[in-house]
This record gives structure tokens, sequence and C-alpha cells, in this order.
């Protein structure tokens, strides 16, 4: 393992019980790159929780899925309202970005239902909703949490 990647890790595990998984969240302009993918599961250790933000549209498929998987690593499922990931389980665990700031009441139930859909495939689900200004994230948060039935984290 590289340095600082070494540094990265051990300072986020600083964070105790807090540190739920560490996201890498690649830049849109960033094309697929296996090699490079390759290497980095390589080096990242097992105790550890993480999940990929893909950006670039040329990374939503089958062997990066794969990949993925060996890795027990997350597929980001994102979703604003400019596009969403494909809900594809490539984990025993799910990590949810909703980032648009207009959700309805039957948004967050479908999202719900998403959630409760894949509780015999995760162990749990991390999800994050935007946060901006307005402050309808947290809002949100508590509205899927209720309907999900599990309480946000304190």
């Amino acid at each position: 393992m590289g340095e600082p990647l070494r540094y990265f890790l051990d300072t986020a595990r600083l964070l105790g019980p807090k540190l739920a998984s560490i996201l890498f969240q690649l830049p849109p302009n960033f094309a697929r790159d296996m090699g490079r993918l390759g290497d980095l599961l390589a080096q990242l250790p097992p105790d550890l929780r993480f999940a990929f933000e893909f950006r670039h549209a040329s990374w939503l498929a089958e062997d990066v899925y794969a990949r993925l998987r060996a890795a027990n690593a997350a597929l980001v499922i994102a979703d604003s309202a400019e596009s969403s990931t494909p809900l594809v389980a490539t984990a025993d665990w799910g990590y949810l970005r909703l980032r648009d700031e207009g959700y309805t009441p039957s948004d967050l139930e479908a999202w719900a239902r998403t959630v409760k859909e894949h509780e015999a495939r995760w162990r749990d689900t991390l999800v994050y909703f935007k946060h901006e200004e307005s402050g309808t994230g947290p809002a949100f948060a508590r509205a899927l949490a209720e309907l999900v039935g599990t309480a946000l984290p304190g």
C-alpha cells in the first residue's frame, strides 16, 4: 500500500465506530480504467468498507460490477435530477446517495421499497441525502427512516 493511501486510511480509522464506509467519488471526466480500479482494490484492507461513485457512464459495466463484487465494495447508487445510477448490488451492504432536492412523499416511498427489497441482500444500507442550504436533506432522511422503520444514527 502506498504511503498516501495508508496515511488516509489510518486517519479515517480515527473515526472509530462512526466510520461507516469510505467513499471514492470519481470525477465526471474519468473514464473506465480497469487497471487503476484493480490496483486500488488490491490495496484496500478487508476490515473497512469502500464505496465507489462513478460519474462517467463508461464505468457502469458488468466487468466493473464483477470487480467490485470480488472486493465486496459497493457501487454507489446515486440519484439526482440529472441522472441515476443503475440499481446494481455489488456488496453485502448498500450505499445510496440521494441528491435530488425535490423528493416527493411518493419518491421517498419508492426509495423505502428499494431499501426493504434489498434487506435480504444487504446487511445494512447507508443512505445520504444532499446537503444544501434549504435543509431539506435532514427532513428527507427523517421521512425515509420512518418509512423504512429504522432510527437515524445519533
